[in-house]
């Protein structure tokens, strides 16, 4: 690790020690993750790391790098050494009460504002999707500007209200992200962990979107009991469920396996217990015409598509494939 050795650690030394150490600790993107963590801990931005490479780091935040590097080095996820994950437009706290967000996950909320967008025309422009970062390896550490909080359209009388339901909400990516791009929707997080969502909350607040989304606490659709019966049906359901088998977990990344919060990952024994629950229970919570959007593992979609036909309320409408090629969104209706 870097110490201070009578020979001075400027900026660029320490991205270039910092990149050779994590490429030989078997860390992707050695050069980036280099950035980011010591961009932390000088309070700096990427950019600046360059216009003052030849700057020498002064030992308190030396220091500071050296810590993150050997958590970094051990594995501990970048995310949560910098607090926050970037997850389409937003910026989002991440602690290891909840899982770090991921670009497959984008894919769910463009079909959600697909469907949502064919229901209502009070849909935002987006600035950016899933599509559209198909191609990145990697979620840009700085995102793109804000998309504009639509004052325009916020002035403009809302005549459809859309009622979402996101299960299994973590850090409220998902929720937030579909608040945040659909004027009309109005949003309902569960889940268990309540350290989960003190989390998403904070990340709902930093949005502006606190006043569209509920929070509650409880297992999966348990969780509708605090509401009146009348609002515990709606139009679109959405969840990122834990899908991993318990034989599944050995081999995992270990940034995954060692750090992620185990209960947001591993579903039972074959990794579709919670899915079935899903499957069982969505039917009674949706609306004529709703329908459920969901995120599965890379090789669930034969074994869950033959759970919907077993369910027979469900009508199959598709999947979606991950940038990967695998069917990782599926996308289902109930039969009025």
């Amino acid at each position: 690790m870097p110490d201070s050795s009578p020979t001075s650690w400027t900026i660029l030394r320490l991205l270039e020690w910092t990149r050779d150490f994590f490429a030989s600790h078997g860390i992707d993107d050695a050069r980036l993750e280099a950035e980011l963590l010591l961009g932390h801990a000088l309070g700096a931005k990427r950019i600046e790391l360059y216009t003052q490479h030849g700057r020498v780091v002064g030992e308190p935040e030396l220091a500071r790098f050296r810590e993150l590097v050997k958590r970094r080095a051990a594995h501990v996820p970048t995310q949560y050494l910098l607090g926050q994950a970037w997850f389409r437009n937003l910026t989002l706290k991440v602690t290891p009460a909840v899982l770090i967000p991921r670009p497959e996950t984008e894919i769910l909320v463009d079909e959600a504002l697909e469907l949502l967008k064919k229901q209502s025309s009070d849909l935002r422009p987006q600035a950016s999707g899933a599509a559209e970062k198909a191609t990145e390896t990697t979620p840009s550490p700085y995102p793109l500007p804000s998309r504009e909080r639509g004052e325009e359209a916020a002035a403009k009388k809302e005549t459809t209200k859309r009622r979402v339901l996101d299960l299994c909400t973590g850090s409220g990516c998902i929720a937030i992200a579909i608040a945040a791009e659909c004027a009309g929707a109005r949003v309902v997080g569960t889940d268990v962990s309540a350290a989960a969502l003190a989390v998403a909350a904070e990340n709902a607040a930093a949005a502006g979107v606190t006043e569209k989304i509920r929070w509650l606490q409880g297992d999966l659709f348990a969780a509708l009991e605090q509401l009146p019966a009348e609002e515990r049906r709606f139009d679109l359901i959405t969840a990122n469920p834990p899908y991993i088998g318990e034989g599944e977990l050995a081999g995992l990344m270990a940034e995954v396996r060692d750090h992620e919060p185990r209960e947001a990952l591993i579903a039972g024994p074959t990794g579709l217990e919670i899915i079935e629950r899903i499957l069982a229970g969505g039917p009674g919570h949706l609306l004529p015409g709703g329908h459920l959007l969901m995120e599965i593992g890379f090789e669930q979609v034969a074994a869950v598509r033959a759970r919907v036909v077993a369910v027979k309320d469900w009508e199959w409408v598709g999947s979606r494939k991950d940038f990967g090629g695998h069917e990782r969104v599926v996308k289902l209706r109930i039969k009025n």
